[in-house]
């Protein structure tokens, strides 16, 4: 008896090729994927990881952003993507910063969008590293991380304490339109859940920029934004 033949290997380039195409064409239609390509997807990524390979995992997001429907046993990888950006010195790396960007935006399908799908709650892992990235350096990463957040509603409510202690300072609001996103979302957050202004980290920190302003403010403090 003859042995069954191999599955055809993902080819992620060609996939990656595809979606970036449509995308520079104005295309944004869902692409479907058929098992086999799932499969090889996760154990891309997975692999990349272990090898920090940015780049290959970079790939595998794009695809997966672009994913038609929301695919299973993915959470565990994009909690591994969003704590490697937030820890250590990485956290401040532009490729990490970029890797946890896509990953924010693919886990709307295959987290949050799954999660409402199926009724199973989004993994206290997942919301965790999300915390993480509450503190995070880049103006993009904040943004992301926070309409993340929101995306996830309800079941993001352990978060609220983090969320209502982010501060953007008048220079931060002035100066970068991804802050200004951020104080707009976080306001909007704070209305929703009530959240108490000042809650959050125990440690107060703060981001400043060049000229000695302070763009963003952690901490436990209940000072009033300028």
């Amino acid at each position: 008896m003859s042995a069954s033949p191999a599955p055809p290997a993902l080819d992620l380039d060609a996939l990656h090729a595809a979606v970036v195409r449509d995308a520079r064409a104005g295309r944004r239609a869902r692409r479907p994927l058929s098992g086999e390509e799932a499969r090889g997807l996760g154990e891309a990524w997975g692999r990349a990881l272990d090898r920090g390979d940015t780049g290959t995992a970079e790939k595998a997001l794009c695809v997966l952003g672009a994913a038609q429907d929301p695919l299973d046993g993915l959470e565990g990888l994009f909690v591994r993507t969003l704590e490697s950006a937030a820890g250590g010195e990485g956290g401040a790396d532009r490729a990490r910063a970029r890797l946890a960007v896509l990953a924010l935006g693919a886990s709307w399908r295959h987290v949050i969008d799954r999660s409402h799908r199926t009724g199973e709650r989004i993994g206290h892992g997942f919301l965790e590293a999300l915390r993480g990235l509450l503190a995070h350096p880049d103006p993009e990463v904040l943004e992301w991380t926070l309409r993340t957040v929101d995306q996830a509603d309800a079941q993001a409510l352990p978060l609220k304490d983090a969320v209502a202690g982010i501060r953007i300072g008048f220079w931060g609001r002035l100066l970068d339109r991804r802050l200004r996103a951020c104080s707009r979302i976080v306001a909007m957050l704070r209305r929703r859940w009530g959240a108490r202004r000042g809650a959050g980290p125990p440690k107060k920190t703060a981001q400043v920029g060049r000229g000695g302003y302070r763009l963003v403010e952690w901490g436990d403090d209940t000072k009033s934004e300028p």
